[in-house]
């Protein structure tokens, strides 16, 4: 049993112009919000697992709830000025329940899984645009099972085949403001909400496969490759600003297709770890959530279906362990990604008037950064009945990105140097940190949001260094 909760109180988030920080007019992590805003969430999470051994194998249920229920106050516009705060509430509650048995068979030459599972949640969520009096949100009932059944048999000592089967149904059942309950204008109720509604449901039934194989090369690697396939049903816009403009929904599922192949390997006595894979994966129908300014909402948003787009890249990894205090490990990445097709409504070869409005994809797909690395180390100092004392630093590397889909706006180049010194108490209870994040006290920003009146974003904490103790029963 696990029990996660009550919730979190405090500020809003601390929202800045990011051009006026990257051009230097103003400071690293400074703003001119007139309005601290608000943060409170609760949450109750709980978690029931049970295993039960029958034969060769082990039937296990795992069954979680959850329901948070979460309120915000933002000052978006970041200034002295009350242009732009939002308010916005969520509650939502869920259910989920997951049956399965594992199990070894004909001489453990087969490892089989199969099972059934079921989720469903209903999410309510209130926007208030106070300053233009605009009242935003909807409602939805959402709902999924399936049944699952994966494999692996060795047909040799060396050689491993691996198969599974998933059928998965879901369906959504959601309300979406649209107008005033009134007048038929645009709902401007962002107290109680008062407003008319559209209707809007779906159902999306699929069946996805798996297929690889896995050759033990020698004691030391072991080569693997797979395919997969898998579906992302649509989804439905509560922001419904501008319904003319992008629709409330809901989007045509997504589907993918996943190829990988790569190697595991152990040498030197299992004290260095490489693995190495190259992955190909192509999306069609992508689901992208539009972000661009409007003269008449600051920021319009919705959910769309962009187009069919190819990812490939490469990724690197290894753990060497120097000596028995001390170890090394590191990553590398690369990822090279575009459009296959652009959906034609948001093509602007096709309507160069799209320029205008700003819905229209990029040549950059979002939030792809081309480069990623990682380098870190630890030591371990055994001081015996004393306790374990151990030293910890890493720097990861991730490169320059497209946030927005028409690629206005780019997340810089990012560099965090972390570190930390842990103490453990000879029982084990006891765990004592000083640590530091963002040691090079870089800034960053959760998202780069396109308002009418230039580039907004919240900032994420600079430089921080702390203390906790951890007791562990």
């Amino acid at each position: 049993f696990k029990w996660e909760g009550p919730g979190t109180e405090g500020d809003g988030a601390p929202w800045t112009r990011v051009a006026l920080q990257q051009d230097g007019t103003w400071d690293n992590f400074t703003t001119q919000m007139d309005e601290a805003g608000v943060t409170d969430i609760e949450w109750n999470q709980k978690i029931f697992e049970v295993n039960y051994q029958v034969g060769n194998g082990i039937i296990t249920n795992i069954l979680g709830m959850r329901d948070i229920d979460a309120y915000s106050v933002a000052d978006v516009d970041s200034s002295d000025w009350q242009i732009f705060t939002i308010t916005g509430n969520t509650e939502q509650d869920q259910i989920s329940n997951e049956l399965r048995y594992a199990g070894n068979f004909l001489d453990d030459k087969l490892s089989l899984t199969t099972g059934i599972f079921f989720f469903q949640q209903d999410i309510s969520y209130r926007e208030g645009r106070i300053n233009l009096a605009k009242a935003l949100g909807g409602d939805m009932d959402h709902s999924t099972w399936g049944i699952f059944t994966s494999g692996d048999y060795a047909l040799t000592d060396d050689l491993t085949v691996n198969a599974g089967l998933r059928y998965t149904s879901e369906e959504k059942d959601a309300r979406v403001i649209t107008l005033n309950a009134s007048d038929g204008a645009a709902c401007a109720d962002h107290v109680t909400y008062n407003c008319t509604f559209a209707n809007l449901s779906e159902k999306w039934s699929n069946v996805t496969p798996k297929l690889g194989i896995a050759y033990q090369l020698n004691d030391d690697a072991q080569a693997y490759a797979f395919w997969t396939k898998g579906f992302r049903s649509g989804g439905v816009n509560f922001r419904n600003a501008k319904p003319s403009v992008i629709p409330a929904g809901p989007t045509q599922e997504e589907e993918q297709n996943s190829y990988e192949l790569g190697i595991k390997s152990e040498m030197a006595d299992g004290r260095f770890r490489l693995n190495a894979a190259y992955f190909y994966n192509t999306i069609d129908d992508m689901q992208r959530e539009l972000n661009v300014s409007d003269v008449d909402v600051i920021i319009l948003q919705g959910t769309v279906n962009a187009g069919d787009a190819i990812i490939q890249g490469i990724e690197i990894d290894f753990v060497s362990l120097v000596t028995d205090s001390f170890s090394v490990n590191g990553s590398i990445g690369y990822i090279d990604g575009g459009w296959d097709k652009i959906n034609l409504l948001y093509d602007i070869e096709v309507d160069p008037s799209l320029a205008t409005s700003g819905l229209f994809m990029g040549n950059d797909l979002p939030r792809l950064s081309p480069w990623t690395a990682s380098l870190g180390a630890t030591y371990d100092v055994d001081m015996g009945s004393a306790g374990l004392l151990t030293f910890r630093a890493n720097y990861a590397f991730r490169d320059e990105a497209a946030y927005t889909d028409n690629n206005s706006t780019y997340f810089e180049q990012q560099h965090e140097v972390t570190a930390s010194i842990n103490y453990l108490t000879p029982d084990d209870h006891w765990k004592i940190s000083l640590y530091g994040k963002n040691l090079n006290d870089e800034a960053r920003y959760g998202n780069l949001t396109n308002a009418s009146f230039g580039v907004l974003g919240p900032m994420q904490k600079g430089r921080v260094i702390g203390l906790e103790g951890e007791y562990r029963f």
